[in-house]
């Protein structure tokens, strides 16, 4: 076997070509492109909502579902560090035996908290100020004001399952990729993963860029025209062209700098997924821009199945790292077909004009302002290992990492359906300055707490699940938790800024970061290490983004008073399951000391405790209520499909 420079294999025993000759392949071949016509009409159908399996997707138990997938979604890791020591001190998997594997699935999903029944919301003096969020038409006289009743779903409506869909979908998504990351991993060589560890971070950079935040120039106009629609999709296919003739001429040299033979092809083979972009980015702007969110979620899952399918089909088939890079053109293929069935549009190329400047403008604000945050925020990486070596940076990738879960999956998820509502709004001020602040503190009210508590029990919590040797990531945890929350502030900030037209704003946000967040990494980081590191995020990331809001606060309509308003019940019933948390720790130390995992679960229980009777008790007429009219909305017969 020859093995390049880097220790990859050039060459395998048995191993496959992409495309093998012979009749022997010959039937296979027949049954896989029948088996991917067949899935690709049953997908099309379904994402068009036609036939029985669409409107099955749409009933109440399918919600019910939804609702739950998204709570486990949100909340799985403290549920499970909690479910399970519970069960062992209980002695339930003891009886059970393998059936407490079951029970342990079924106790791990906890209810929504939006489940209870229906309890109107009581209005205050604050509330007359802030108009609740159930109530999508006060504020102006709009067309949606004046929709009789039955005459289909409103914003507000809209907006809330549009949000369980979205969650839905990214948990049952994530579930596909983590099952199918473990399977092939049986079936491939670590070699296979380097060849496409290098592949994907040019490809996925070069589709970023590749975009060109046309999309979100498509969704932010007051119309779309066909004209328009072809303004956008001429000039990201030109980008698009040009990337992959960048990659195709390219590749050679990265393949000849890692000394891997077979990166030339897979490089060439993977980028034609660039070629997809254009039609893709067109096709699934325009649903999110009509709100319908519910196809945008179902195209989302079925392509990640689709994708898993071919990526364990071929890796069986012992192609190796080829099968990664079928699956994923296969699922990019899949997906752009799904989107454009679900928004078919009139595609023509027509060369960009001038009068679209200014929404090429915009969509190069989005763009850049998105490629300077993957730039900064992938600097402390890069100083870390530089400055501390792999194994500290394998420690603070971790502590980052479990950080970023819950911004991810609540502010990441959300960041498309909040930026189509915010369009919506723009024109109405007060509004919009409902919504942000609303939204955010709803948010905040989820993914505060989740973050607060992982930080109160780190010290027990990581050792015991991760291992002894990962107690160092313990500290750097607990510094990055708080501007984990800072960073739930300004995903939403963000898209109301691209929603009133000035993209520029997050761009200029952006190149602050870039600037001065590199050199504090590598002047903290000299003298503190990696404590400095996180040292220089809790104090850079909320001083930019405080300054943001009240440099902005004449254009956005909020203030940085506003915003402590909005968010101090939050803040309260934090500190307070802090304050709790300690106490019970305080209380177990000096009288009954007691083993790891049931200290854990005390720890994690008065923590639920204590913040659930601080939102009953302090929020019931705020975040409480806007739970409960959430929970009405989703509910509600008028809602229809998002």
């Amino acid at each position: 076997m020859k093995h390049g420079a880097d220790g990859f294999s050039l060459e395998r025993q048995g191993r496959r070509d992409l495309f093998p000759g012979g009749r022997s392949q010959g039937w296979r071949g027949a049954c896989s492109a029948g088996a991917f016509v067949a899935c690709t009409l049953f997908m099309l159908g379904l994402s068009g909502g036609y036939g029985m399996p669409s409107g099955l997707l749409r009933t109440r138990p399918t919600l019910w579902l939804g609702a739950v997938g998204s709570s486990f979604y949100l909340s799985h890791p403290v549920v499970m560090a909690t479910a399970e020591p519970a069960m062992h001190g209980l002695g339930i998997v003891d009886v059970a035996g393998p059936w407490s594997q079951i029970l342990f699935v079924v106790l791990a999903p906890i209810p929504s908290p939006v489940t209870t029944t229906d309890v109107q919301p009581i209005p205050t003096a604050s509330q007359a100020a802030m108009t609740d969020i159930g109530d999508d038409t006060a504020g102006r006289p709009t067309a949606e004001a004046a929709r009789p009743v039955g005459a289909g779903p409103s914003l507000a409506q809209r907006a809330a399952r549009g949000g369980i869909y979205v969650l839905g979908s990214k948990f049952a998504a994530q579930i596909i990729l983590w099952s199918l990351t473990f399977l092939v991993a049986r079936l491939l060589s670590p070699a296979d993963y380097g060849v496409m560890t290098i592949g994907m971070v040019l490809i996925t950079f070069a589709d970023l860029i590749g975009e060109f935040g046309l999309g979100k120039a498509i969704v932010f106009r007051d119309e779309a025209t066909v004209q328009d629609l072809s303004q956008c999709y001429s000039l990201t296919l030109l980008i698009a062209l040009g990337l992959y003739a960048a990659i195709f001429v390219a590749a050679p040299l990265l393949a000849d700098h890692f000394a891997i033979a077979d990166l030339t092809a897979f490089l060439r083979m993977s980028a034609i997924v660039l070629l997809l972009t254009p039609l893709r980015s067109v096709s699934s702007s325009l649903l999110e821009r009509r709100l319908e969110i519910g196809r945008q979620s179902l195209v989302v899952m079925s392509s990640a199945l689709f994708q898993s399918v071919v990526v364990v089909t071929l890796a069986h088939l012992d192609y190796g790292y080829w099968a990664l890079a079928a699956g994923m053109v296969a699922g990019r293929v899949l997906e752009t077909a799904l989107y454009f069935a679900a928004a078919p549009w009139r595609v023509r190329f027509t060369w960009p004009s001038r009068a679209y400047a200014g929404t090429f403008l915009y969509g190069y604000h989005s763009m850049a302002a998105t490629a300077l945050w993957f730039f900064y925020s992938n600097s402390d990486f890069a100083v870390v290992g530089l400055l501390l070596g792999a194994t500290t940076l394998g420690v603070y990738s971790l502590a980052f990492q479990i950080m970023s879960m819950p911004v991810q999956k609540l502010s990441a998820s959300l960041n498309q359906l909040v930026f189509a509502v915010f369009c919506r709004l723009r024109d109405d001020g007060a509004r919009l300055k409902n919504w942000y602040l609303r939204l955010t503190a709803l948010i905040l009210a989820i993914g505060a707490p989740s973050l607060a508590g992982l930080a109160l029990i780190a010290d027990d919590g990581l050792p015991l699940i991760l291992g002894e040797q990962w107690r160092p990531a313990v500290l750097p945890f607990q510094l990055l938790c708080p501007v984990g929350m800072f960073m739930m502030v300004s995903a939403p900030l963000h898209q109301l800024f691209s929603a009133i037209g000035r993209p520029d704003i997050s761009l200029k946000t952006n190149l602050a970061f870039v600037v001065v967040c590199p050199i504090s990494f590598v002047a903290l980081g000299y003298v503190y290490g990696l404590v400095g590191i996180c040292l220089a995020w809790l104090v850079i990331y909320p001083v930019i983004i405080l300054a943001v809001v009240h440099i902005n606060r004449a254009l956005s309509g909020i203030s940085v008073t506003d915003l402590s308003r909005a968010l101090g019940p939050v803040a309260g019933g934090v500190l307070f399951m802090v304050l709790v948390v300690l106490g019970a720790r305080l209380l177990l130390d000096h009288t009954a000391p007691v083993a790891g995992q049931t200290r854990l679960a005390i720890e994690i229980l008065s923590g639920a405790v204590s913040y659930t009777l601080w939102i009953a008790a302090m929020c019931r007429r705020t975040i409480l209520a806007d739970l409960l009219n959430l929970r009405r909305l989703i509910a509600s017969p008028a809602a229809g499909p998002a």
